[in-house]
C-alpha cells in the first residue's frame, strides 16, 4: 500500500511537471518560433509506466493525457527489429516488435503523428524528419497534401474518405455496429451539409496512416486514374490492418489491404494463399476476389484484391438464399469425418481452454472446457464433420449484385477443416450479438431453436449428419469461437484490445453455459 502511495505522489509530480513545464518553457519558446523536441515526452509514460516506477491505473493516466498540452507533432522512429537487436542488445527482437505495436496504439492518441524508418544512413532520417517538420510549418517546397474527411470525428476514427467524395458519398461507406453510431450516420445523413459536418471532419491527413495510403495511391493512380480511397481501420490489436476500399463509377472495383498487427501479416499471407486455392474451383473463384498485385512497401506488405463490381451492394443482415448456397459450396469442396485427434491437431481447443490465464480473464471458462469435453467423449467414434469455410462469414464481409450473385471477402480466417454449420451459425449469430446487442440469454436460446425447430435440416450439411449430432455441432460453434478469441487475448499485447476480448470471451462463455443448460433440459 505505501508503494503505491508513493507511485501515486511521484506520478502526480509528473504530470504537474508537465503542465507547468508547458507554460512556463516550452509554450514561450514556442511564441517567439522556436523549435521544441521533447524526447518520449507523455506517450512513453503511457506504454513503459513501469520505466518511470509507476503503478497507477490506466485509466487515470489515460485521464492524465487530456489535462496536459499535446505537441503539434509526435514522431515515431522505427527500424526492423533485428536492425534495432544488432544496434543495442537490451531487448529480444520480440520484444523490440510488441514495443513498437504498443507506441503504433498509443500514438493514435496522440494525432497527428508520422512514422520515419530509420533502416537506412541516419542522413536519410534526418533529412525525412526536416521535411515533414517544413510541411507541417508550411514552408515552400512542402508539398501539398491530399484533404481526407475522417468519421466519426469524435474520439479515434473508424473511417477514412477521399476528400472528393460528397459527405452522403463518404456516408453510404460508414457502416457502423454500435446503436449510438448507427443513430449518429441517421442524423449525419438527414440534416444535410452542417449535420454531416459535425460528424465528418476535413482534415489534411498526417500520421501513421500516411506512409501506407500514399503508396496505395500512388498504385491506385496508376492503375484506375481518378479512382477514390475509402479507407477502414481495423479494431485495435494484433490483427488491426488497414482496409481500402477503391471506388470508381459508385462502386468498388478493387481493394487494398495493409497489415500492422504483428499477427495481421501472417493473416495476410493465409488469405493470398486460400483465394490462390479458391481460384481453381469453378462454381467459387467468380464469387471470391482475384489476386491483382502484391507488394512491399516502405510501411510493410500490401496486396491488391478485385471488387464486387457494377452494381454491388451491402449484403442484408438475414441470411438470403444466394449465401446460404455459397456457405454450402464452399463446405462440400472439403466435407469429409476425422477424427476428435485430427481436429484437435487442427484447432488446439483443449490447449487453448486449460490455459490458466484464461481462466482469470473469463469467469465461465470451466464451462467451455466442461462442453468440450462432453463433445468429445460424445463425438469420439464418430468423428467430427470437417469442411471448406469462411471463418467469418458475416453480412458485412459479402456483397450483393443486382442479379443476386454474392461475392464474400475478407478470407484470412479461412480453412478447409471448419465443423459443419460454422459459417452458416456466425451469420445468423454476428448482427444478433454486435447490430442488435442481443443479451447472450437470447442469442442462446435462438442457437437452440435452431435445433428444435428442425431448422438446421434445411442445409445440404444435414444429409451427414444423424439427428443426435446437431446440438453438438451448436455447441462446437460456440467453443469455436470462444477458442478463436482466446487465442487472439493470448498474443495480443494491446490493453484496449484486450479489454475488449475478455469481455467478448465472457459473452461467449455465458451462451455456452445457456445453451448447454438448455441442451441437457431437452435430454
Amino acid at each position: 500500500m505505501a508503494r503505491r502511495a508513493v507511485s501515486f505522489a511521484r506520478f502526480l509530480y509528473y504530470a504537474l511537471d508537465f503542465v507547468l513545464g508547458y507554460w512556463f518553457r516550452i509554450y514561450p519558446a514556442k511564441m517567439t518560433s522556436r523549435l521544441v523536441v521533447a524526447e518520449r515526452y507523455l506517450p512513453d509514460v503511457m506504454v513503459n509506466p513501469q520505466r518511470y516506477g509507476f503503478y497507477v491505473p490506466a485509466a487515470v493516466r489515460r485521464a492524465l493525457t487530456y489535462l496536459i498540452p499535446r505537441p503539434d507533432v509526435c514522431v515515431l522512429l522505427v527500424s526492423d527489429p533485428r536492425r534495432t537487436v544488432d544496434r543495442k542488445r537490451e531487448l529480444s527482437e520480440d520484444e523490440v516488435r510488441a514495443e513498437i505495436h504498443c507506441y503504433r496504439s498509443e500514438l493514435k492518441y496522440w494525432f497527428p503523428y508520422v512514422e520515419v524508418r530509420t533502416d537506412g544512413p541516419l542522413r536519410d532520417s534526418v533529412e525525412a524528419v526536416t521535411a515533414m517538420l517544413g510541411r507541417l510549418a508550411g514552408h515552400p517546397g512542402g508539398g501539398a497534401r491530399p484533404p481526407y474527411r475522417v468519421f466519426p470525428r469524435l474520439g479515434a476514427p473508424r473511417i477514412i474518405a477521399d476528400g472528393a467524395l460528397t459527405g452522403r458519398e463518404a456516408l453510404e461507406v460508414y457502416r457502423p455496429s454500435a446503436r449510438l453510431a448507427r443513430w449518429a450516420k441517421v442524423l449525419a445523413a438527414t440534416g444535410g451539409k452542417a449535420a454531416s459536418g459535425i460528424f465528418f471532419k476535413a482534415v489534411r491527413l498526417r500520421g501513421q496512416y500516411e506512409p501506407e495510403l500514399a503508396d496505395i495511391r500512388a498504385i491506385v493512380d496508376s492503375r484506375w486514374p481518378g479512382a477514390r480511397l475509402v479507407t477502414y481501420l481495423g479494431r485495435e490489436g494484433c490483427r488491426q490492418s488497414l482496409v481500402v476500399e477503391i471506388r470508381a463509377r459508385g462502386c468498388a472495383v478493387a481493394y487494398a489491404k495493409a497489415p500492422w498487427g504483428s499477427a495481421a501479416h501472417d493473416l495476410l499471407s493465409r488469405e493470398a494463399r486460400m483465394l490462390e486455392q479458391l481460384a481453381a474451383v469453378h462454381n467459387l473463384r467468380d464469387r471470391v476476389p482475384g489476386i491483382i498485385l502484391r507488394t512491399e512497401s516502405g510501411a510493410g506488405q500490401m496486396i491488391f484484391l478485385s471488387g464486387g463490381g457494377d452494381g454491388h451492394r451491402p449484403h442484408p443482415m438475414e441470411l438470403g438464399a444466394s449465401a446460404k448456397r455459397f456457405a454450402e459450396d464452399l463446405f462440400a469442396r472439403g466435407v469429409r469425418r476425422v477424427s476428435i485427434d485430427s481436429f484437435e491437431r487442427a484447432h488446439g481447443f483443449t490447449a487453448i481452454l486449460g490455459d490458466a490465464r484464461l481462466h482469470g480473464m473469463s469467469t465461465r471458462a470451466d464451462v467451455v472446457s466442461t462442453f468440450w469435453r462432453e463433445a468429445r467423449m460424445t463425438l469420439a467414434d464418430r468423428g467430427i464433420l470437417v469442411g471448406g469455410g469462411h471463418g467469418d462469414f458475416a453480412p458485412w464481409n459479402m456483397s450483393t449484385g443486382a442479379e443476386g450473385d454474392l461475392f464474400v471477402f475478407d478470407w484470412e480466417d479461412a480453412g478447409w477443416a471448419m465443423p459443419a454449420y460454422v459459417d452458416v451459425l456466425h451469420f445468423m449469430a454476428m448482427p444478433r450479438e454486435l447490430v442488435w446487442r442481443w443479451s447472450s440469454e437470447r442469442l442462446a436460446g435462438m442457437l437452440t431453436g435452431f435445433v428444435r425447430t428442425d431448422r438446421w435440416k434445411g442445409f445440404a450439411f444435414a444429409e451427414h449428419l444423424a439427428e443426435d449430432e446437431i446440438r453438438w455441432y451448436v455447441g462446437i460453434y460456440l467453443i469455436w469461437r470462444f477458442a478463436k478469441h482466446a487465442r487472439e487475448l493470448q498474443g495480443d499485447s494491446n490493453e484496449r484490445a484486450r479489454v475488449a476480448q475478455a469481455r467478448r470471451l465472457n459473452y461467449l462463455s455465458e451462451c455456452v453455459e445457456r445453451f448447454r443448460e438448455g441442451f441437457h433440459a431437452s435430454g
